[in-house]
């Protein structure tokens, strides 16, 4: 994962067969798009995601999303790595990952304490912007022992938003997901496209490092 220390990294295409997931009889063919860390020299001090621009990713051929850990700053570009059943993992350069259920965060590998697995609502119920669920996050404690964390969990629409997404444009519905449980409260965010499928979300993984972005820049 990038951090905004560093210099801007963008991506050439490099496609290469990845591995297998579980999908109806057991075996899907994937392939992984080569993010290559090019270093470009700029002016001024480096920034992060929001100098990616549509020139610079023009040459990937898959899916990009991109994820940017708020409290640290890191980023990362990431591609689909693997499917098993509905969840796709995404995966960096540096083989940090997020796993995703139609938008919707269900673990996290390498981004530091991370989100083991989950219990979510559906896409589909995050698009409705409305009613509530139970939602279970599995993580790890100090004593490297998964904990089970339950919370309730309310939706609720916060009216129409057009976001940018490296230099593009989307018109949006933002939703909120208010979750309340004994360790704790948070809320995620998520934008929701005319195709009623979630294109950004702001997404709570750990306690101390808070919330994922997670933009999903190329379909």
């Amino acid at each position: 994962m990038t951090r905004h220390a560093t210099p801007l990294a963008f991506v050439v295409a490099c496609a290469f067969l990845a591995s297998c997931g579980s999908q109806g009889d057991g075996r899907a063919a994937f392939f992984k798009q080569g993010l290559a860390g090019i270093t470009t020299r700029q002016d001024g001090p480096p920034s992060g995601p929001q100098s990616l621009t549509r020139a610079k990713i023009s040459r990937v051929t898959t899916p990009l999303i991109v994820a940017d850990v708020e409290k640290t700053g890191a980023w990362a570009l990431m591609v689909p790595f693997q499917i098993n059943g509905d969840v796709v993992t995404w995966s960096s350069t540096d083989d940090r990952t997020v796993a995703l259920r139609d938008g919707v965060l269900v673990a996290t590998r390498g981004l530091g304490p991370d989100l083991m697995s989950a219990e979510v609502p559906s896409a589909s119920q995050i698009a409705s912007g409305s009613g509530s669920h139970r939602r279970v996050n599995y993580l790890i404690d100090g004593l490297d022992q998964t904990v089970k964390r339950e919370f309730r969990c309310t939706l609720a629409t916060n009216g129409t938003k057009t976001i940018t997404i490296i230099e593009r444009n989307y018109p949006t519905r933002h939703v909120l997901e208010h979750c309340e449980g004994a360790t704790g409260r948070f809320t995620n965010e998520y934008w929701v496209d005319a195709a009623g499928s979630i294109r950004q979300s702001l997404q709570t993984f750990d306690r101390m490092l808070g919330k994922v972005r997670i933009s999903r820049a190329i379909d």
